[in-house]
């Protein structure tokens, strides 16, 4: 069994919307059973997409097991080695994946018709017009190859909290199937063995503004028969020696394509998706896994996510594997010693797919894309050297930086600063700041504006969608506001009986990272004054802990410079002991819980509350 979470809310920094998944194995037949809750909003079918992605896409239930292996075997090596031993578990890699949660898709109604056909039970008319039965259909969507269990009942959502009536508020939201429950199988047949023996609303619940959905269902698990498998296997022996080895069948497959052009990509506008089919041609079972080639892309190919990345394909079928553009922190750190003033306004990202059929053939298929420069997901010190000029200006001239910058780096990019400043202008008194759901339209276009502009954010665009570009300039840059080899310093700060965090912050960071951190924290103890608090309901616990997801971010497995020698007055002296197996991973989480604990600590030394006279 295994367990991994990812966070969707608030561009990944808030955990208000996200998953949890549950890994298992019964017998010969692997489980993935996942609860999801999405991005919420009537017209907010991207992002709900987006974040649907990401779980499918990072939700690996090995990284922990690697973790251990790792801190073992110090160094590149030991990644190497970790990789091996516990290779990437994602969802798609099991037999059967159940999903169910509240995934917030909508009925494209208005609000008086989806009720009217509500009344009706008129449930056939109002899954017509329902984003998830669509998303179900549409071969580009992550959900592809799912199947849900068709609602027969009135829909779930939104009905005023300790009533069975639909909201009758202002925003009167659009009676919605929000709440569902959907199953993938790698083994098409498997789907056909799924047996629904009831599935209904809770309505007699009214604690919340939703109504929860059950369903009892029973999924087909494979189980090894010993006596039949040494049936086949004396049978397979038999064939071998009868028609001879090099006789026996071999697979043949064919794919569709040969070339996937993603066309233009930033860190803010990828994810365009491409389907790759396979079909088997042959007569015997075929077994295809895809491998990603770099050759001289700078990403190492890390650009390109591909799901199920292992398949089997039965004599007459075919498959499809989904091939995403993902630039994003996993991909983009060649990103660093991309500069700007060097004439270089876009560069080409080319990767080969590999797709090895096992006793058959490779095919390979080429992917390629231009990647845009973006002052998201890019280092503080490259947006520094931008000066005054927009990003895809800076990136797209070349001439000595001195003349082009007038001599001197600014002391915060000019980016945060705009952020910043729109914020305290506009946001001090805004409901609900940086926790709201918003649109990721709106968020695109505000990217594209810090990118292509030197002016501050233009008034009509939403205070919710600024607050979350911040956490997301913050969150995505190369290296964090507390670079990754000064994170177990820090921690050990807030340890360490004589350690100072505000000392560390002036005295050990990079003068650039210094202001960055003091800047920002500066304007959120703004944000914290009793006379903006009671308005925007931020507290310091909840904006630490977004902070600390953002600009104190854990290298990858726990530190290992956690306790620094001298720094910590209280260090525990390492145990001899090797751990068992069973407690490693479990060691590994209470560390990791630990350190996130300390990070938030560490934060909240600089947000203090100021007294309530305080305007």
């Amino acid at each position: 069994m295994g367990i991994a979470t990812v966070a969707t809310g608030a561009l990944g920094s808030v955990g208000n919307k996200g998953a949890i998944g549950l890994h298992l194995k019964l017998y010969r037949t692997s489980l993935c059973l996942i609860n999801m809750h999405l991005a919420a909003g009537q017209k907010n079918i991207a992002k709900r997409n987006s974040d649907v992605s990401k779980i499918f896409m990072g939700m690996d239930f090995n990284s922990c097991r690697r973790g251990p292996v790792m801190e073992t075997l110090h160094g590149s090596g030991g990644q190497s080695e970790a990789q091996v031993q516990y290779p990437e578990l994602l969802p798609h890699n099991h037999d059967i994946i159940v999903v169910a949660g509240d995934l917030n898709y909508r009925v494209n109604l208005s609000y008086q018709a989806s009720l009217q056909l509500a009344m009706r039970n008129d449930y056939a008319t109002l899954l017509k017009h329902d984003e998830f039965t669509e998303e179900l259909t549409n071969p580009l969507s992550p959900w592809t190859g799912f199947v849900e269990f068709s609602p027969t009942f009135q829909p779930t959502y939104r009905y005023n909290i300790g009533t069975g009536n639909y909201d009758t508020s202002e925003k009167q939201r659009v009676p919605s199937y929000t709440d569902r429950i959907a199953t993938w199988t790698r083994c098409k047949d498997h789907q056909n063995s799924i047996k629904l023996e009831s599935h209904r609303a809770l309505t007699d619940i009214m604690c919340s503004d939703h109504k929860p959905v059950q369903a009892l269902f029973r999924l087909p698990v494979r189980r090894e028969v010993p006596e039949k498998k040494n049936e086949v296997m004396q049978s397979l022996k038999r064939r071998v020696r009868a028609v001879g080895l090099s006789n026996i069948q071999v697979a043949k497959t064919n794919v569709d394509v040969c070339k996937f052009d993603f066309g233009i990509q930033s860190c803010y506008e990828c994810g365009a998706r491409r389907v790759l089919t396979i079909a088997n041609v042959g007569e015997c079972v075929a077994v295809a896994k895809v491998f990603r080639q770099s050759d001289d892309d700078p990403s190492g190919g890390a650009w390109l996510r591909v799901f199920p990345t292992t398949i089997f394909i039965l004599p007459g079928e075919k498959k499809v594997m989904m091939v995403e553009c993902r630039l994003d922190s996993a991909s983009t750190q060649w990103m660093k010693n991309w500069k700007p003033f060097e004439g270089c306004g876009e560069t080409i990202l080319s990767s080969m797919l590999v797709l090895c059929v096992y006793c058959g053939p490779v095919h390979l298929v080429e992917c390629c894309c231009v990647a845009k420069p973006s002052v998201f997901g890019n280092s503080l010190d490259n947006i520094a050297l931008l000066g005054n000029f927009p990003c895809h200006i800076g990136y797209g001239r070349s001439g000595p930086l001195e003349l082009k910058i007038g001599g001197y780096l600014p002391q915060i990019p000019k980016e945060l600063w705009f952020l910043c400043q729109a914020i305290y202008e506009r946001g001090a008194l805004q409901p609900n700041l940086f926790s709201d759901s918003c649109s990721s339209e709106t968020c695109v276009a505000i990217m594209r504006h810090l990118d292509t502009q030197c002016q501050p954010i233009p008034i009509e665009y939403d205070v919710q969608c600024i607050s979350t570009c911040l956490l997301n300039f913050l969150q995505t840059l190369l290296e964090p506001v507390i670079p990754y080899n000064l994170y177990g310093k820090a921690l050990a700060t807030v340890k360490s009986r004589s350690g100072d965090p505000s000392l560390f912050i002036i005295q050990t960071l990079p003068p650039l990272h210094a202001n960055v951190w003091i800047y920002v924290c500066s304007l959120m103890n703004f944000l914290l004054r009793p006379a903006n608090a009671r308005y925007n309901g931020l507290t310091a616990p909840f904006v630490a802990k977004a902070l600390s997801d953002v600009m104190l971010v854990c290298p990858t497995g726990p530190s290992s410079q956690y306790s620094n020698k001298g720094t910590n007055e209280h260090e525990e002296k390492p145990s001899n002991v090797t751990p068992r197996a069973g407690s490693a991973q479990q060691q590994l989480r209470l560390q990791l819980c630990q350190e996130k604990e300390d990070a938030i600590r560490f934060v909240q030394c600089f947000l203090v509350q100021p007294p309530d006279i305080m305007l």
